[in-house]
């Protein structure tokens, strides 16, 4: 009698996560192919009368499987998702402090115009690169992620100049 109830619950907790991870991988083939959606959301914000029918239900939290499907939801589910990732304050860097006065060239400073340009000017009809995101989706975000990419590769630099001095 024993075996057989915790047989049942292995079996039915099985199929659970079973079916759960094939609603997140739908979902993920999904936003894959409609990747616009998010776009229309990032860039021209959020209104009652638009529908986000292009948009699947979000993961909120996977233990329990909790998904939003309403539109209020959406982004509200978005918004937390990028604010976790994007937020980083002033407080919070790393300072990397070096005496360069040895230094035979000087560091490099990478500026949110030059990123920007440079993602204006990606080709849409590449394919994607290693890290997966098609081009055509970066072009149409450029400037949102403009300032955070030129951060990104100025706190790079600064690291990489620091190794190579010393």
């Amino acid at each position: 009698m024993f075996i057989s109830t915790s047989l049942e619950q292995y079996r039915s907790r099985n199929c659970k996560i079973r079916n759960a991870c094939k609603t997140l991988i739908r979902l993920d083939d999904h936003m894959k192919n409609n990747w616009l959606g998010i776009v229309d959301i990032v860039r021209n914000g959020y209104s009652r009368t638009q529908r986000s029918d292009r948009i699947p239900s979000l993961l909120i939290q996977e233990d329990p499987l909790i998904l939003a499907r309403d539109d209020t939801e959406k982004p509200e589910a978005l918004s937390e998702y990028f604010s976790k990732v994007f937020s980083i304050g002033n407080g919070e860097r790393q300072t990397i402090h070096c005496n360069c006065s040895g230094s035979l060239m000087d560091p490099a400073v990478i500026e949110k115009g030059t990123v920007l340009r440079l993602l204006q000017h990606l080709k849409p009809d590449k394919s994607s690169g290693p890290d997966d995101i098609h081009p055509r989706f970066m072009k149409a975000i450029s400037d949102i992620i403009a300032e955070l990419l030129a951060t990104l590769f100025d706190i790079f630099l600064s690291i990489l100049f620091y190794l190579f001095e010393h």
